[in-house]
């Protein structure tokens, strides 16, 4: 019995040190991200419901030194919010009665999207088949695309669904701020998956103007990472 346990122990160490990771040299890899996303106005009577992120993009990274690196990638990302603003209108009102139905509810589905350039600090530190590490970052972008699918209801002439396209209302450039937790799970001596709860928001508003309107990120990153 007690040589079948030495042996087993025997294997599990020969496991573990057949797929010890680098801490030096070149990784790349995708990645793709999903979380909760939501803005931060300031008019009005407008709130900022939770809604949903999504990301992908590739990136190549460099450990100078054991464990520290520097990381660049280009990434898409898209970022929705739910806003609800409760209104009244002009045809709502009676010169004799005054208030005379119910308040229209203005619903704005909004999606903003970005190509975007991360620049990121990297420290890992890699334990045979697991490691943990942070990254901290910068990513400048570029807006693609800004969409509102507003949606009226109530007692107005303008009830309805209305698609607006705000892409030439949006502000030409962008600068999000990122850090993220790395926990790594090394699979091969080349290869491994890296596991990222991250937070980011945008440094400046997302639309020059009609609102200060900052998205937020809450959520998780997947990336493979090959290792030259």
């Amino acid at each position: 019995m007690k040589k079948s346990i030495a042996f087993g122990f025997f294997l599990c160490v020969i496991g573990f040190s057949n797929v010890s990771a680098q801490d030096t040299g070149w990784e790349t890899g995708i990645n793709i991200s999903g979380g909760g996303a939501w803005t931060k106005p300031t008019f009005g009577a407008a709130s900022a419901d939770f809604s949903w992120h999504y990301g992908a993009g590739v990136y190549g990274r460099k450990l100078f030194k054991p464990g520290v690196g520097i990381e660049l990638g280009v990434q898409f990302g898209q970022y929705s919010t739910f806003t609800e603003i409760e209104t009244y209108f002009n045809d709502m009102i009676d010169a004799q009665v005054g208030y005379n139905g119910d308040p229209a509810i203005v619903q704005y589905n909004r999606h903003i999207r970005y190509v975007e350039i991360p620049v990121k600090f990297v420290y890992l530190k890699n334990m045979n088949k697991f490691g943990i590490g942070f990254n901290l970052g910068v990513a400048p972008s570029i807006p693609v695309q800004g969409i509102d699918n507003r949606k009226i209801t109530g007692e107005t002439a303008e009830a309805g669904t209305m698609r607006i396209n705000r892409t030439q209302d949006m502000r030409g450039f962008n600068i999000f701020g990122e850090t993220a937790l790395i926990l790594r799970a090394n699979i091969k001596p080349h290869f491994s998956l890296d596991f990222k709860p991250f937070f980011r928001g945008s440094l400046m508003a997302a639309y020059k103007s009609g609102g200060n309107y900052h998205p937020y990120t809450l959520g998780l990153s997947v990336s493979t990472v090959y290792k030259f």
